[in-house]
């Protein structure tokens, strides 16, 4: 018999390969967001972390498009609740420099009688004026992530992400779906990679994006309290 670990597999698969036939007859851009990163955690209440996302488009994902340098600051309540804020410079070539700030509340579901996790998490997703744009779309977005742990640090992760935006409009504006593992292969470093799709509405033309998402982050170790 199968165990739940392998239908929630197939049921990711499914929805991806659904996904990707409803979209045939979308503009679809493909592209690829590749992080190296570093965190620390100052102690078990507050981290902070250095992900830099590279961004590449076109065949191969051989062309240069910007980069996002993300600065975070998350402190953790309790083993459900934590919160974090986060500071994106976007780096365009040839294009003024941008600043958004997200704001996130995150809450965990776990249980010792369930295979897998359950996050939720409500982003606030802010512009400034530092744009070459006119204006710049605030988001209102909701993440829900079911986390799957297997054996040897290995986890699969499937999301669903609708963003409403808040500012001028007030209408959803895209959903993302995203599929993929994240494998903690030593004691301080951690991979990771997903296959986004992201579904856009009320744009001209339709479009779609795939996306692969590719981390690997390091955790730089705490040094030991000397004994007294």
């Amino acid at each position: 018999m199968w165990s739940s670990k392998n239908y929630l597999l197939l049921l990711g698969f499914l929805i991806f390969a659904g996904l990707n036939l409803a979209a045939q007859d979308k503009t679809i851009i493909k592209n690829s967001w590749n992080t190296p990163g570093l965190a620390y955690h100052l102690n078990d209440k507050w981290a902070i972390a250095f992900k830099p996302i590279i961004i590449r488009n076109g065949d191969f994902f051989m062309e240069h498009d910007r980069v996002f340098a993300d600065f975070t600051i998350k402190y953790k309540l309790d083993k459900n609740w934590s919160f974090q804020l986060l500071e994106r410079t976007v780096i365009i070539p040839d294009a003024t420099e941008q600043i958004w700030f997200f704001i996130d509340a995150a809450y965990k579901v776990s249980s010792e009688n369930l295979p897998f996790s359950v996050g939720n998490r409500l982003r606030m997703h802010y512009g400034t004026e530092f744009t070459d744009y006119e204006s710049i779309a605030d988001f209102i977005r909701y993440q829900l992530a079911i986390h799957y742990p297997l054996k040897k640090g290995f986890t699969p992760i499937f999301t669903f992400e609708p963003f409403w935006q808040f500012n001028q409009l007030n209408e959803l504006k895209r959903i993302r779906y995203e599929g993929g593992f994240s494998w903690k292969f030593a004691k301080n470093f951690k991979f990771g990679v997903l296959y986004r799709y992201e579904e856009f509405y009320n744009l001209e033309p339709d479009r779609g994006v795939n996306t692969i998402v590719s981390s690997l982050i390091y955790t730089i170790p705490r040094p030991k309290k000397k004994d007294k």
